[in-house]
């Protein structure tokens, strides 16, 4: 895999630009991650749903667009064919947020492997998957000649780059449902906050989060998002990325907004992930549980909703507690209604 480099921050910036099309977003997330995947063989990319459940089939309900960048076209369709011959529940399973290689994916089962290189023609493939609670997203798959090695910090690295482009889709939906809205809310795109990135103070904000504590939350996070736009991008892209977090405390993204002078604003946009039954949880609490049924681990939840660790354990345990299992493993199969091991 390649080194971080400037074009880290290109994916994440591409990931929350909200103005274009569906079709135009597609290809600029494809071209802005063409520099760190590509080894001469391109890039393909996957808008899709995944099924609740697994089906006869596949693991996903609809596939909303698909395209490859600078390779052949047919990889992707081989891709597909070759997933499958592969045991539906085996693949349903392997749709989670973060980093997807097919070596690694089907290691334990080599018959599957081999007819997977038969079919598409590489030893292998890697990329990114970015899902969002609601089943939406995205998946970013580079062909290899060869097995790729790809080592813990790059994994870390496309994991959040995974977190933002699930938030990015999110918030797309977000700004679609408030354009069909009826526009009560004075700020664009029915924003939580403005902020003057100039120097930082919050030109408006609607009521509900005047409070001191929201507000520098929100003038933090602006900061952040403008350091790591800046230099910090070329100088240490790894940095860059880890300061700039998915979402606010879980409940909002920042994104730039220009006025009709052309001046450039940064608004904070409430951006939460979709929960569908919290069970008597608070919002923090349901939140938490939402990404552990993603199957993702505490460090990439704080990632995700931009709380510390400790903040998400705590979460967790609370959400545990009140649904009275002891393990992650037993919380998953409760909420799924599935099979687990004994308590």
């Amino acid at each position: 895999m390649p080194k971080p480099t400037e074009a880290t921050i290109n994916l994440t910036e591409s990931s929350y630009d909200y103005a274009t099309s569906e079709e135009a977003w597609f290809r600029k997330v494809l071209e802005s991650s063409l520099p760190l995947f590509d080894h001469g063989l391109g890039i393909g990319g996957i808008l899709a749903s995944k099924s609740p459940t697994p089906h006869p089939q596949g693991a996903v309900d609809e596939v909303h667009r698909m395209d490859m960048l600078s390779g052949q076209a047919e990889f992707l369709f081989k891709h597909g064919q070759a997933c499958r011959t592969v045991d539906t529940e085996r693949v349903h399973r392997d749709i989670r947020t973060g980093f997807w290689q097919i070596s690694e994916s089907l290691a334990d089962l080599p018959e599957d492997l081999g007819r997977w290189r038969k079919i598409v023609g590489y030893e292998d493939a890697v990329g990114i998957l970015a899902l969002d609670t609601d089943g939406r997203g995205i998946h970013l798959i580079a062909p290899q000649r060869e097995v790729a090695m790809v080592g813990r910090t790059e994994r870390g690295r496309l994991q959040m780059l995974a977190a933002h482009l699930s938030a990015g889709l999110r918030l797309r939906k977000a700004i679609a449902s408030w354009n069909d809205g009826d526009g009560s809310n004075a700020l664009p795109f029915g924003a939580a906050a403005v902020v003057d990135p100039k120097g930082f103070e919050i030109v408006e904000a609607v009521a509900e989060i005047r409070g001191a504590r929201a507000l520098q939350s929100l003038r933090r996070a602006a900061v952040q998002v403008d350091r790591a736009r800046g230099t910090l991008r070329r100088q240490d892209p790894d940095e860059a990325l880890a300061i700039w977090r998915a979402l606010v405390s879980g409940r909002w993204s920042m994104i730039d907004w220009f006025d009709s002078d052309d001046r450039r604003y940064v608004i904070a946009l409430p951006n939460p992930p979709h929960v569908d039954d919290p069970r008597g949880l608070t919002k923090r609490e349901s939140q938490v549980v939402a990404y552990a049924l993603l199957g993702e681990g505490h460090k990439m939840i704080a990632y995700r909703l931009g709380l510390s660790r400790p903040t998400v354990t705590k979460a967790l345990r609370a959400a545990m507690r009140k649904l009275g299992v002891k393990t992650q493993a037993q919380l998953v199969a409760k909420l799924r209604g599935t099979p687990s091991e004994a308590s």
